[in-house]
């Protein structure tokens, strides 16, 4: 006598490791959204954290110096030239030492000759910036901030804004 397993109980297997597949991909959805939600929140308070240093050699100094060339290269930058061209410098700079954005991935900006696939800090004003990516905008000559959103899902807008002001 051949023991074998029924068709009835090949299917009841199938249908529960579905189940179970199923389950496991929404889990995974919203682990994987939680972490980079957490890895943008890192990434904005590491640049946060950074600018407001480097605004300090500003103060003491009356200029920044930043990475600048694909070489590893740095630059020096007079603060008084004001936040609008001082955030075009914190987006290479942040770029060039390994800040990328962990939920999208955006390619073809070239800015200053440097192309900045993957890049997470951007120099627009928009409000609502992507999941993941961070916005400088300057406000006046002598103050700006950066946003970011940090929401767990696509759709959801979760900004975090840090304001900085610009020692003439």
């Amino acid at each position: 006598m051949n023991k074998a397993f029924t068709l009835l109980e090949l299917l009841v297997v199938v249908a529960i490791i579905g189940i179970l597949a199923a389950v496991g991909v929404v889990a995974y959805n919203g682990y994987s959204g939680s972490t980079k939600s957490t890895r943008a929140t890192f990434d904005h308070h590491q640049a946060v954290k950074e600018m407001k240093t480097l605004l300090v050699a500003c103060e003491t100094q009356g200029h920044v110096t930043l990475k600048s060339g694909i070489d590893g290269s740095f630059s020096k930058f007079q603060c008084s030239s004001g936040a609008q061209n001082l955030k075009v410098q914190f987006t290479v700079h942040f770029y060039l030492n390994g800040f990328r954005n962990s939920w999208t991935f955006r390619k073809g900006v070239t800015v200053q000759g440097i192309n900045l696939d993957d890049y997470m800090i951007g120099y627009s004003c928009n409000q609502n910036p992507d999941l993941g990516f961070m916005n400088m905008c300057d406000v006046s000559s002598t103050k700006m901030y950066a946003s970011t959103n940090v929401g767990t899902s696509k759709g959801e807008t979760k900004v975090i804004t840090t304001y900085f002001d610009i020692p003439k």
